[in-house]
C-alpha cells in the first residue's frame, strides 16, 4: 500500500504572506485553505488554495511481473490544505484494516520522512506495517549507538570508513537501455546518469560489507519502538575481523575489517548478537537498507502509484485539474472525487482484464459493443426497419 498526498487546486494566492493566514480572503469556499505544494513546470507555483487529497493505492508484491495486480485506489480522504499528514493517513490505514484488507507495508511519499518517530514510524510498527521510504539529504547521516554507527537507518560496524557515510543519491535510480534508435540528445543525457547510478550502486555495495544483519528469528518489539536483534558483519560471515575469532576461519579472500576498534572494543564486537533499541533507528526504520538493490526494487513500485494519479489528471481520462468541478465545499468536492475514483478504478479493472483475459470478478465484465444510436433487440442485434411509406 502507498499513502500519497495529492492536491486539488483552485485560485493561486496573489501574495506569499497570505499563506499562513487561514482566515485571509473572501473565498466562497469556506472549507478550503491555503497550502504548500512542490513547484513544478506545470503548476509554476508552490502555493495553492483548495484541498489536500490523501489516497491509498494498492501495488503488487516485490518481484511481481508488470500488470500482475491492477493498481486501484482503495481509500481516500479529503482535507483542507495544510492539514497534517499523519492523522488522515493513519485513519485510512485503520479503515482498510477494519474492513479486512491486509496492509502489510506502505511505500511512503517523501513528505512522511519528516514526521517524528513517535507520530509515524512507531504507529506503523504498532499496526504491524513496514514502511519503504526514500530520504531527503537532510534526514540522512550518521549517529552513534553504543559504538554502532547508525547510517541512514541501518546499523553498521564501528570501523565503517567515513567516506562511506555520505553517499550522494543520483537524480534517478535507473535509466532505460541505450539503443541504436535512441536520439542523440537522449544518449547524451542517459550516459552520465548511468555512470552516476553505477558509482552509487558500487559504493552502496561496499558499505553493505559493514552493515549489520538482522536476526530473522527475533522480530522487532513494538513495545520498545522496534527493538531488534542483530549480528555484526563478521558474525554474519561477510568480513573477517580480529575482534571476532570465528570470522578468522572464513576464506582468505573474504574482505578484512581495517582498523577494528582496539584495545577496548564495544560490546557489538564481542557478543554473538546485539540488541539495538528502536530509538537508534528513529523514523528511518525500514525492512531493506536504503539504496541497496532490494530497496530499489521495492521502492520502484511507486511508479504504479504515480501512474494512477497521472491517469486521473490526464486530459484523455478524468481530467482532474484546476476548474475541473464547479462545486465548492468539502463534502461536495469529496463526492465529486469519489465519482472520479470509481471511474478510474473501473477503467483500470477493465484494462487489466483485457490484458490478462480474466473477466471473472465483478467490475471486469467486458462492455457491450457500442452501436451508436442504432436500435437493438434484447440480444444486442440491430433492428432493421423498413423505410416509411411515401
Amino acid at each position: 500500500m502507498n499513502p500519497v498526498k495529492k492536491t486539488k487546486r483552485t485560485t493561486p494566492p496573489a501574495q506569499r504572506e497570505f499563506v499562513d493566514r487561514a482566515d485571509q480572503g473572501t473565498s466562497a469556499d469556506r472549507d478550503a485553505h491555503w497550502g504548500y505544494r512542490t513547484r513544478t513546470y506545470d503548476n509554476k507555483s508552490e502555493y495553492f488554495f483548495g484541498y489536500d487529497f490523501y489516497g491509498v493505492v494498492g501495488v503488487g508484491a516485490v518481484g511481481d511481473a508488470p500488470g500482475t495486480t491492477p493498481n486501484l485506489l482503495y481509500g481516500f480522504s479529503l482535507r483542507p490544505a495544510s492539514t497534517d499528514l499523519v492523522e488522515p493517513s493513519l485513519a485510512l490505514m485503520d479503515r482498510l484494516i477494519a474492513s479486512g484488507y491486509p496492509v502489510e507495508e506502505i511505500i511512503n511519499d517523501r513528505a512522511f520522512s519528516y514526521k517524528t518517530q513517535e507520530r509515524w514510524a512507531d504507529e506503523l510498527l504498532r499496526r504491524g506495517i513496514d514502511q519503504v521510504l526514500d530520504m531527503h539529504p537532510n534526514e540522512r547521516g550518521v549517529r552513534d549507538f553504543e559504538g554502532i554507527r547508525m547510517v541512514d537507518g541501518t546499523p553498521h560496524c564501528p570501523a565503517l570508513p567515513d567516506r562511506l557515510v555520505e553517499i550522494i543519491r543520483p537524480p534517478v535510480l535507473s535509466v532505460g537501455e541505450v539503443k541504436r534508435s535512441t536520439l542523440l540528445e537522449e544518449r547524451r543525457t542517459q550516459r552520465p546518469l548511468a555512470k552516476d547510478i553505477e558509482r552509487f550502486d558500487a559504493t552502496i555495495a561496499e558499505r553493505q560489507l559493514y552493515a549489520f544483519v538482522k536476526n530473522q528469528n527475533a522480530g522487532p518489539r513494538a513495545k520498545d519502538h522496534g527493538k531488534s536483534q542483530w549480528l555484526c558483519p563478521a558474525q554474519a560471515g561477510k568480513v573477517r575481523c580480529t575482534n571476532c575469532a570465528v570470522s578468522m576461519h572464513l576464506p582468505l579472500e573474504t574482505p578484512p575489517i581495517e582498523d577494528p576498534p582496539m584495545p577496548y572494543p564495544p560490546k557489538c564486537c564481542t557478543q554473538q548478537t546485539v540488541m539495538i533499541s528502536g530509538r537508534a533507528f528513529g523514523k528511518l526504520r525500514q525492512k531493506e537498507a536504503w539504496g541497496t538493490p532490494p530497496w530499489k526494487l521495492s521502492y520502484s513500485r511507486r511508479t504504479h502509484i504515480e501512474g494512477f494519479f497521472g491517469r486521473i489528471k490526464n486530459a484523455n481520462s478524468q481530467t482532474v485539474k484546476r476548474g475541473w468541478t464547479h462545486v465548492i465545499g468539502l463534502i461536495k468536492t469529496a463526492i465529486m472525487i469519489a465519482c472520479v475514483v470509481m471511474a478510474a478504478n473501473l477503467n483500470e479493472l477493465l484494462a487489466w482484464a483485457r490484458r490478462t483475459g480474466d473477466y471473472s470478478l465483478p467490475g471486469r465484465e467486458p462492455l457491450a459493443e457500442s452501436h451508436g444510436f442504432e436500435e437493438v433487440d434484447v440480444n444486442g442485434n440491430i433492428l432493421i426497419h423498413a423505410p416509411p411509406a411515401l
